[in-house]
C-alpha cells in the first residue's frame, strides 16, 4: 500500500475564486510578493490553512501584515514578506495570534508566553515585556 497515512486527510478544495482572492490578499500584503502566482503547492498550503483556521483567519493575517504596526508585521511587509512563509503551518499559527491581538486591540503574545525555546526569542520576549511595562 504506500501513500499517506489514514490519519492525514487532504484539506477540502477551495472554489477557484475564493482561493485566488485569499492568495491575492496574502501575496499583496507585501510589495515583494505581489506578483507571485497561486501554484498547486501554494494552493495546497492555502487550503490547509483554511481547513485548520478558516478563510476569515487568512483574511485577518493578510490585513495584519498589510496594515499592522507591530514590528513583525512591518518586517514581513517591508523586508521579508514571503507568502510561502505566511502559509507555513507553524508560522501561520503564530501570525494569527499576532493578528487576533491586533484586531482586538491588545498586546500581542510574546515568544516566551507561547513557550518557545531560548535563544534570540527569549531576548526578544524580554525586550517586548520591557516595552510594555508601565513606568515606575
Amino acid at each position: 500500500m504506500g501513500g499517506r497515512s489514514a490519519s492525514r486527510s487532504k484539506p477540502a478544495a477551495l472554489p477557484d475564486a475564493e482561493a485566488e482572492e485569499l492568495f491575492s490578499l496574502l501575496a499583496g500584503a507585501s510589495p515583494a510578493t505581489a506578483a507571485l502566482r497561486l501554484t498547486p503547492k501554494r494552493r495546497g498550503s492555502l487550503e490547509a490553512r483554511v481547513s485548520e483556521h478558516g478563510a476569515n483567519a487568512v483574511r485577518l493575517v493578510a490585513s495584519w501584515v498589510a496594515a499592522g504596526q507591530h514590528p513583525r508585521a512591518r518586517f514581513l511587509r517591508d523586508e521579508h514578506g514571503d507568502v510561502n512563509t505566511l502559509l507555513r503551518p507553524e508560522k501561520f499559527a503564530e501570525y494569527l495570534e499576532f493578528a487576533q491581538a491586533w484586531r482586538n486591540g491588545v498586546r500581542p503574545p510574546t515568544p516566551a508566553a507561547r513557550g518557545s525555546p531560548g535563544g534570540s526569542s527569549d531576548r526578544l520576549a524580554v525586550l517586548a515585556q520591557l516595552a510594555f511595562q508601565e513606568p515606575p
